[in-house]
């Protein structure tokens, strides 16, 4: 078996000198160890592989693999730090799996590289049962003269050898003791079947088919990426899929598919449903022709030369509405509005989109506006992100923005939670669905801070409840992530360690999430909605009286 930069290829030989290639695997692109079941099950080959989160690839036969995540993401990994798979091993406790976790940053990448070990379930190969918290062992300070790890060989039980290349390309190996190791696991199993559904919190199950979006080589407009889907279902149960997309002008257009279960993409339309059309959203020429590569601290997603991105769809009786980040290329982002009669859309009018404007404040950098779908006393509720907190407003009309002196009022706040998993900075990742227990809020979320050092800036995915009829208030909000960025295809893209909600729907007693995958992919997870609903009741923070009013 080879890695590579671009594929992975597997090979067979009985001699070690001929070799027979059997498959090529162009979607994983980082190391990998394979590992063979003599045993008579249904996949007989498991391929672990990862790069920033571990990932497991099934196959009877080595030619066809489905691949699925781990079941949490490695502790000595983070935004800085990579991993390369070195060794795996079948042993009556299950698979072992160690690998090495390095910076690759690094001038030298063996210098503050530690060996790290992980068991898995035999007949679940993906189920994580054990992971070591601290690392087996290290390079010695001032080993300067191993440059990279290459692979670990197991030589019974107890003892195991790294390998590695050292920087005058000599092969060095060394001999560990890892009896301790195996105590270890004996005696600190992780049972994830036995925590209960209300301590672990609610959970969405990713599609075993994910992404279900990705970008295409043939549409010049998404060569590149295809990711925050937002979504709508309608009266039929279909499911209208808006997504953003980057292509060979880096400027974000907003693409359309239509799924009729919800999960998989039966159409998808060949050209955008939306573009740029004013200079909030598109780069002029002028400002191109000055400097075409000027970094701009807005950047998001790729998308270098702006245009409209991350849309959020809400249905308001005949009307269909959609909010997005309207970026200009260098100017700080701003909450756009535009909207469609429910028919034109069904019917893919797209040209029958109203003109554009902005709602949100100048001067502000705007993001993840969402509106609600019923008025509340008459008004219309709005909101949107403003760093770090959410804003709410309540609006007479949505007719009455004008760009240029109507705007979005700070009329109350939700702030971020000290302390949590969702500490950073938050954001609305879906419009508010509504519920017998109150509104359910789909949202992203970071923990750290860049300013914060050591933080984890990966993005997730919580829930929370707002009142029915004071929705500025907050019922409750999910102790922890319902959702981490711990699979390969959110973390192999545009940028590692993203999940990244645009839309959330109810179809058949189901709560269905879409979000996108390492700001790459476009991806979907679910789980039954009333069990859902009571494991957030039973194990979310309450926060009824905790809102910010100006």
């Amino acid at each position: 078996m080879e890695s590579g930069i671009s594929e992975l290829r597997i090979a067979f030989s009985e001699d070690m000198v001929h070799w027979q290639h059997i498959t090529t695997l162009s979607h994983i692109h980082s190391s990998a160890s394979l590992i063979f079941f003599e045993e008579n099950v249904k996949d007989r080959y498991v391929l672990y592989h990862g790069k920033v989160a571990l990932s497991v690839s099934s196959s009877r036969d080595l030619r066809s693999f489905t691949t699925k995540g781990v079941s949490s993401l490695l502790p000595a990994l983070s935004m800085r730090n990579t991993l390369r798979i070195a060794g795996i091993q079948l042993v009556s406790d299950g698979i072992l799996v160690f690998y090495f976790a390095y910076s690759e940053t690094m001038e030298y990448m063996a210098k503050n590289c530690s060996i790290y070990g992980v068991l898995f379930d035999r007949k679940h190969p993906e189920r994580m049962i054990w992971q070591s918290d601290d690392p087996l062992w290290m390079v010695p300070a001032g080993e300067v003269s191993l440059r990279e790890p290459v692979s670990i060989n197991f030589i019974d039980d107890t003892h195991i050898i790294s390998y590695w290349r050292g920087g005058d390309n000599a092969l060095y190996a060394f001999k560990h003791w890892i009896g301790e190791t195996r105590d270890s696991i004996k005696k600190r199993k992780i049972a994830k079947e036995n925590v209960s559904l209300d301590k672990a919190g609610p959970q969405v199950k990713r599609h075993f088919e994910n992404p279900i979006l990705e970008p295409k080589s043939e549409h010049y407009w998404e060569t590149k990426a295809a990711f925050n889907p937002t979504a709508l279902c309608d009266d039929d149960g279909r499911v209208h899929i808006v997504y953003r997309a980057i292509g060979e002008g880096d400027v974000s257009v907003l693409g359309y598919a239509l799924s009729r279960d919800g999960f998989r993409i039966d159409e998808r339309d060949t050209k955008p449903m939306y573009v740029p059309r004013t200079i909030h959203e598109g780069l002029s020429e002028d400002r191109l022709c000055q400097n075409p590569h000027t970094y701009s601290p807005y950047e998001s997603g790729g998308g270098c030369w702006g245009g409209c991105e991350d849309p959020k769809l809400t249905r308001i009786e005949d009307t269909v509405y959609m909010t997005y980040v309207a970026y200009n290329g260098w100017a700080p982002p701003r909450v756009a509005l535009t909207s469609i009669s429910m028919k034109d859309f069904l019917e893919r009018n797209w040209g029958k989109w109203t003109y554009p404007v902005l709602i949100s404040p100048p001067g502000k950098v705007a993001k993840s506006a969402a509106i609600l779908p019923e008025k509340i006393g008459g008004k219309y509720v709005v909101f949107y992100r403003i760093f770090p907190d959410v804003l709410v407003d309540y609006v007479d009309s949505l007719e009455n923005f004008d760009g240029e002196n109507v705007f979005l009022q700070d009329l109350y706040r939700i702030k971020p939670r000290e302390g949590f998993w969702d500490a950073g900075k938050f954001s609305f990742g879906a419009s508010p669905i509504k519920t017998k227990e109150g509104w359910l809020v789909i949202y992203h979320a970071v923990t750290g801070r860049q300013e914060w050092e050591g933080s984890d800036l990966r993005y997730k995915i919580g829930a929370m409840l707002l009142d029915l009829e004071n929705p500025e208030k907050v019922i409750c909000r999910s102790s922890k992530p319902i959702l981490e960025p711990d699979f390969d295809y959110e973390n192999n893209g545009w940028k590692a360690g993203i999940v990244y909600p645009c839309g959330a729907v109810v179809r058949n007693g189901d709560l269905l999430v879409y979000y996108g995958g390492a700001d790459t992919v476009t991806c979907v997870a679910s789980a039954p909605l009333d069990e859902f609903l009571k494991t957030l009741l039973a194990s979310g923070d309450p926060e009824l009286t905790e809102v910010f009013v100006k």
